[in-house]
């Protein structure tokens, strides 16, 4: 795990990720029809959120499933999907 890190830390690292420019508009054209849509990911919900965020995607908007993460002790504890 790891230890001594903070979440400016992780998010410095979490906001070089690029998502893939054709998802843009895959989501766009379902927004614009109505389609139920729902991000399956073995990814963090924490790192997921920021990433849509920095590319314009409200994730409050979303259903998001996916395991989580916290800092206790400036240390990452895994959150499981329990659902």
């Amino acid at each position: 795990m790891i230890e001594h890190t903070t979440m400016d830390e992780i998010y410095e690292i979490v906001d070089r990720i690029k998502i893939d420019p054709t998802f843009l508009d895959f989501y766009n054209w379902i927004k614009e029809n109505g389609i139920f849509f729902i991000i399956l990911s073995d990814g963090f919900h924490t790192y997921i959120t920021r990433i849509l965020e920095n590319h314009g995607i409200d994730s409050k908007k979303l259903e998001i499933k996916a395991n989580d993460m916290e800092l206790v002790d400036n240390k990452i504890h895994l959150k499981f999907l329990t659902d």
